[in-house]
């Protein structure tokens, strides 16, 4: 009799071989909750690795422009942007990523591993029917057919230094090195400090558009509840300034000086010309 009762636990204590369903779900959901909490953390770290490699490659470009200007008597790279002359066949001359090459001495150092884009107008074209560059890259134009000149970059260029806006290619001109900036995150190879309410140039609010949505064209309006969506990185931008220093903004910063914000890029950001009170002036 004993026997049988004790057989009867054995075969009792022997059914419980796995979970109940309940307890699955509930190992599911906190799986589930966890997740949920992981992958963001996992992605934000990603973004930020990425950042940081995008931080370091603009900090040696913008370090190699500044060594560009102690063999050219202290002057910032010049390029005439093609279409301010009627496009290319009216000028021959390297494009600025071209010129300081010698200096960066990497091609990927140019590029930000962070960015979806895979052209860089106008030096490595991008846009149909943009006047007489029509879309192309500089080099590969007919009237230039240097294809070593087609160099993709992600960064931007000031186009107000590029093409020696009051004389800016000057490093003499430019009073407040630590505040102005020469490149950065960028949607085009140049970015440009004017053009009030263009899609190419500076919002309402003086944010410079270029350069604060860096990933798409035409950028989104200030207004945007999206707008963050269209950064680089985490809502902002890595810009690099004169005295080589570099610095992430949330693109709500980048701001011109001559519309109360913080950082300069342009003769009425830098200096009390009573030329700037022109609303024709550089706008």
């Amino acid at each position: 009799m004993e026997d049988k009762v004790a057989g009867r636990k054995r075969l009792s204590s022997g059914r419980r071989l796995g979970f109940t369903l309940i307890e699955l779900l509930v190992v599911i959901a906190i799986i589930a909750t966890l997740a949920t909490i992981l992958f963001p953390v996992f992605a934000r770290a990603r973004a930020k690795a990425l950042q940081s490699s995008c931080s370091s490659n603009l900090r040696n470009v913008v370090q190699a422009t500044v060594q560009y200007t102690q063999d050219w008597d202290e002057r910032l790279v010049f390029w005439r942007t093609p279409c301010w002359v009627g496009g290319p066949q009216y000028t021959y001359d390297p494009p600025v990523p071209v010129k300081i090459n010698h200096y960066v001495k990497s091609l990927p150092t140019f590029q930000c591993p962070a960015t979806g884009r895979d052209w860089s107008w106008p030096t490595g074209g991008g846009r149909p029917n943009w006047w007489t560059c029509g879309g192309r890259g500089y080099g590969d134009h007919p009237w230039i057919r240097r294809p070593d000149w087609l160099i993709f970059t992600s960064y931007g260029y000031n186009e107000f230094v590029q093409n020696d806006g009051e004389s800016y290619t000057k490093m003499v001109v430019i009073r407040r090195p630590t505040e102005f900036v020469i490149l950065g995150d960028s949607e085009a190879a140049v970015f440009t400090p004017w053009g009030y309410d263009q899609w190419w140039g500076v919002s309402p609010n003086g944010v410079v558009r270029r350069l604060a949505f860096a990933e798409v064209y035409p950028p989104p309006l200030d207004s945007d509840i999206r707008a963050d969506e269209f950064t680089r990185h985490m809502g902002g931008s890595v810009l690099g300034f004169v005295d080589s220093h570099i610095k992430w903004y949330p693109w709500r910063q980048i701001r011109m000086v001559r519309y109360r914000g913080t950082l300069r890029f342009m003769i009425c950001d830098d200096t009390p010309d009573p030329r700037c009170w022109d609303p024709n002036f550089w706008q």
